[in-house]
């Protein structure tokens, strides 16, 4: 009995649904699963390298302990090589931390789309700059909050800090790119770019005591509720009250 053949995952530009053409080479699904079913009879029972219909994939088998062959599907420009893109970090551009949308998940963090204007602004970045040296931009989203702008410029200074910057053309450096023994023991930097640290919640205990008890947080609100909404009528009848005082005194 041959080597059994599982999928681990779906061909991005192949599998997109059944019976569907693919674009660019016309081959329908059934089409793609028969000539992986004839690479399958072919394949041997130690290692096998089937070629997708689709020039942009790559199929790997290779035998596990199980006797079953896992064949693996990646488009064959997704992985990012590091030597191609040295010095620039492989991660890619640094993004700013900002809090998700609606009231819902607003307490959440997460990493955006670009820096804000005003962030660079602050961080003194110019904005033409920014992108040549590896910091994202939005030119759409605003500030809502002093809090964030600070976070941010703060982020962007400490990306500064580390940066280094090479000249455009080796022995002829200009002004604002860094020293030769910066580059000399430059080090491209792997994994994420400055990822987000998100803090833990502290809880503070405290003793409750018999005020706390005996206060009736229902009542105090509507008192308070009250309250705001008598402050026109009231102030009407302090002017009012007033003003005959002030005809009686007369």
């Amino acid at each position: 009995m041959g080597s059994l053949f599982a999928l681990r995952a779906i061909c991005p530009t192949c599998f997109r649904g059944r019976g569907h053409d693919h674009l660019g080479d016309g081959v329908r699904g059934g089409e793609v699963a028969a000539r992986l079913a004839r690479a399958r009879r072919r394949a041997s029972a130690v290692t096998a390298s089937v070629i997708c219909p689709c020039v942009s994939c790559v199929l790997f088998a290779s035998e596990v302990k199980t006797d079953e062959t896992i064949i693996d599907f990646y488009p064959a420009d997704s992985i990012p090589h590091p030597p191609q893109i040295f010095p620039r970090p492989v991660a890619g551009l640094l993004r700013p931390v900002v809090h998700a949308p609606t009231n819902r998940y607003n307490a959440k963090v997460r990493l955006g789309k670009g820096f804000t204007l005003d962030e660079l602004k602050a961080a003194g970045v110019p904005v033409k700059l920014a992108p040549t040296i590896g910091i994202a931009v939005d030119h759409r989203r605003k500030n809502s909050c002093l809090e964030s702008l600070q976070a941010n410029a703060a982020r962007l200074k400490a990306y500064k800090a580390k940066l280094i910057i090479f000249p455009k053309k080796s022995g002829k450096p200009k002004a604002g790119d860094s020293s030769a023994a910066a580059l000399e023991s430059a080090q491209q930097q792997r994994g994420d770019l400055m990822p987000v640290v998100k803090a833990a919640p502290k809880v503070e205990y405290v003793t409750v005591t018999g005020e706390m008890k005996a206060f009736n947080a229902y009542q105090k609100l509507r008192v308070e509720h009250m309250n705001k909404k008598q402050v026109g009528p009231r102030k009407k009848a302090a002017e009012e009250k007033a003003a005959a005082e002030k005809e009686k005194a007369k």
